[in-house]
Order: structure tokens, then C-alpha cells, then sequence
């Protein structure tokens, strides 16, 4: 009879301990990465997204080091551009994203610069992103970077992302800096008439 209980109590231990994790380890890994669960997974499974040969050669990621560089209680979305920076203390092989405006918002992830350096070919990239507050009061942010060598996919991708991130996320993420003609919308539904109107006149050039 012991040995019968002392059997179900290792059971019952070793349970709990593969139970634990999976209640609490995935999202505590998530933000340790800087990428908590949301719903971003959903831009490359968008149909519209893939459909074509328009949206290859990316990386989505994110911006390590952002909570050092960005007040708590902004969001927004940008467009901007990495940079490596050989020159880095403590990675030879760091890479920064900045916005446009020059304002550096952190690094590629660590884990990322294989495949950065890999498909940059050494060189600066555009991306466009955006920046947003976490329920734990952290910053988060999601980036697309862009290798394309043609100036009509880099747009291309960078307009059809923002698009899909006023639709996710509302207007106030609208990127920075996206130039519609000195038009401003005002409301999603105008922003999005706005980005499907770039996109369309995009493919058809």
C-alpha cells in the first residue's frame, strides 16, 4: 500500500511540474523575449497578405531594448530603418532600428542576427512597425524589416502593413511618416480607403 501511494504521489509530482509551464512558462517566456501573446501572428496568415510574390524576403520581429528608449505611455507606428553597428562594445554583429526621424528605438534581437545579416547582405533595411503598452505596463513593439533591393515592393510592403495594422489596431497606429499626399485622415475608415487606394495604384504600376 505505501509503495502504491508513494507511486501515485511521484505521479502527481511530476504532473504538476509538466502542468506548470504550460500555464505559466509560455507567457513569461513570451515577455522575456519582449513579445508578449497578441494578435500579431495573424499578419502572414491574412489571405490578402500572401497572396503573390509582392510580400517574400522579410523578417518579422522585434525591437529589443525598447522599455530603455520609449516612454511607457506611448504607442504608435513608424516607419524607419536598421543599421548595423560593428562598431557595438558588445556585439560586433548588433543591428539598430531607428525611425526615420534618426531616434533609435532599440536592436534586433540577439537571436534574429543570423538570418538579418544572412539576408541584409551587410546593408541598412526599411522597416515599419509599431510600439505599444503591455497589461504589465511594459513597452512592446513588432517590426517588419524589409531586404528587398526594389523601391516599389519596399513601398508596397510597407503600405500594405499598414494597412493591416490600422485594421488591427485603430488609427493611432497609422505608421509616422506615410505620405498620402498631404491628405490626413481622420478616421480609420478614411485611413483605409487611403492605404487601399496606395496599394492598388502600387500594382498596377
Amino acid at each position: 500500500m505505501n509503495i502504491f501511494l508513494l507511486f501515485i504521489s511521484l505521479f502527481a509530482l511530476f504532473f504538476l511540474a509538466g502542468l506548470i509551464p504550460i500555464m505559466f512558462g509560455n507567457k513569461r517566456g513570451d515577455e522575456a523575449s519582449g513579445q508578449p501573446v497578441n494578435d500579431n501572428a495573424s499578419l502572414f496568415t491574412d489571405p490578402e497578405w500572401n497572396s503573390g510574390d509582392e510580400y517574400v524576403n522579410t523578417m518579422y520581429t522585434y525591437v529589443a531594448g525598447i522599455n530603455f528608449r520609449i516612454k511607457k505611455q506611448l504607442e504608435f507606428g513608424f516607419i524607419g530603418y536598421t543599421e548595423p553597428e560593428p562598431a557595438n562594445p558588445h556585439d560586433k554583429n548588433a543591428v539598430k532600428i531607428c525611425m526615420n526621424t534618426g531616434h533609435q528605438l532599440g536592436y534586433v534581437p540577439k537571436k534574429e542576427l543570423r538570418e538579418y545579416h544572412r539576408e541584409s547582405e551587410g546593408r541598412q533595411c526599411p522597416c515599419v512597425g509599431y510600439v505599444y503598452k503591455g497589461d504589465n505596463g511594459m513597452v512592446y513593439s513588432d517590426v517588419l524589416i524589409i531586404f528587398s533591393h526594389d523601391e516599389k515592393m519596399v513601398t508596397l510592403n510597407i503600405t500594405k502593413y499598414a494597412r493591416w495594422l490600422v485594421d488591427k489596431r485603430g488609427l493611432k497606429f497609422l505608421p509616422m511618416g506615410l505620405d498620402f499626399n498631404d491628405a490626413k485622415p481622420k478616421t480609420r475608415a478614411e485611413a483605409m480607403r487611403l492605404l487601399d487606394k496606395a496599394i492598388e495604384e502600387l500594382r498596377q504600376s
